[in-house]
């Protein structure tokens, strides 16, 4: 199992990892879908998403600790026999590739329009592909510290976007301010919760953790980080581009904010700065994504190491990338079944896994040593 577990990441890293992948989405169609859903209060979607996660992880986060040494796949494992990690594995291998997919057509499409549009999107796809490749077979200990450089630039320029763009803003088109009614607003918040990504993420993510005290600390600071950080997003979008305008306005909502910006001869197309803090930002999150579902195979198969599985692996995901016709697909893929569906297999998974774990009642200590968890 050492050749799995390549090197230990601090806390921080941790956390600007883990927020990256989640708040990364806001840089393609994820404004536009809560807005969608949640019309004028749009920008409060999120924030009961970070309600309800936070009570919920509050709830997951004892069986974490149970098992500091073990991914959710190896106390599969050791719960409910060979058979059990075998099945587990391949499941949660399956949900980081669709993530992978939807998450990869839509950066590639972006690309294109914002950057390059006479490139064939084949060429994108295999330059992002090698990225991706190169990245996760540094191990999670490189991917950790790119994540904690580039986390400052990603923040400074999201914000120095939405502060440029403040002047445009009117915030009379936050009316009527409860936008499709407080019902919508609940359901929708919770049935399209990141609760499901952030359980697997933590749970898979924990064993390299070096300071095990400070999950709460992770899980708690990437909640935080990326609640706020998309509520002020859809907040600023709706106040320069007013319903329906936001929904329709175009399918990169970030790049329409920064095309705004305009403070005489000097201060114009600061779109192009934007845009290279967010390629190098969706392929820490895709690299990211990518690791995790070469190292569920290779957990799921017993496999020594993950490294060989990478090559395969990309050929795979490259593949599927073309299965999907274009950006619009991507988007539909991304709202109406990952995310209205795909906390089904998300949520199932560790629900099995935690009862299988109650019925043995074995867990470890944080040096690995077996303890009674009840």
């Amino acid at each position: 199992m050492a050749t799995l577990r390549d090197g230990q990441i601090g806390y921080r890293e941790a956390i600007a990892m883990l927020a990256t992948v989640l708040t990364m989405h806001i840089f393609l169609s994820l404004p536009q879908q809560y807005i969608a859903e949640g019309k004028t209060a749009g920008w409060m979607l999120p924030l009961v998403d970070f309600l309800f996660t936070l009570g919920a992880l509050f709830l997951w986060l004892p069986f974490v600790k149970a098992n500091p040494r073990r991914t959710l796949i190896e106390v599969a494992e050791e719960s409910g026999g060979p058979v059990m990690g075998t099945l587990i594995g391949p499941l949660i291998f399956i949900y980081f590739v669709f993530v992978t997919v939807i998450i990869m057509r839509q950066f590639t499409e972006t690309v294109i329009v914002a950057l390059l549009p006479t490139t064939p999107i084949s060429v994108i796809s295999i330059l992002f592909l090698m990225a991706m490749i190169y990245s996760a077979y540094q191990g999670i200990e490189s991917l950790s510290r790119g994540a904690w450089l580039l986390i400052p630039f990603i923040t400074i320029g999201l914000l120095g976007v939405l502060a440029l763009v403040l002047p445009r803003a009117n915030p009379d088109t936050l009316f009527p301010f409860w936008g499709s009614g407080i019902t919508e607003i609940l359901k929708f918040g919770i049935i399209k919760s990141f609760l499901p990504v952030q359980i697997i993420l933590i749970s898979m993510i924990y064993p390299y953790l070096r300071d095990k005290t400070r999950l709460t600390t992770v899980a708690v600071s990437i909640l935080t980080i990326s609640a706020v950080l998309i509520a002020l997003t859809v907040l600023v979008y709706l106040m320069v581009f007013p319903v329906p305008s936001a929904i329709y306005a175009g399918p990169y909502p970030l790049e329409n904010l920064a095309r705004l910006i305009y403070y005489g001869r000097f201060v114009q197309r600061v779109e192009s700065i934007f845009i290279f803090i967010w390629v190098f930002g969706m392929l820490v999150k895709a690299s990211a994504l990518f690791y995790l579902a070469a190292v569920s195979l290779a957990r799921g198969l017993k496999l020594p190491e993950y490294r060989p599985l990478l090559f395969p692996l990309a050929v795979l995901v490259y593949g599927l990338d073309f299965m999907i016709p274009n950006f619009p697909a991507a988007v539909w893929l991304d709202n109406h079944v990952f995310r209205s569906f795909g906390w089904v297999l998300a949520i199932t998974i560790p629900t099995l896994v935690w009862f299988l774990f109650k019925l043995k009642g074995k867990g470890e200590d944080s040096h690995g040593r077996p303890q009674n968890s009840g």
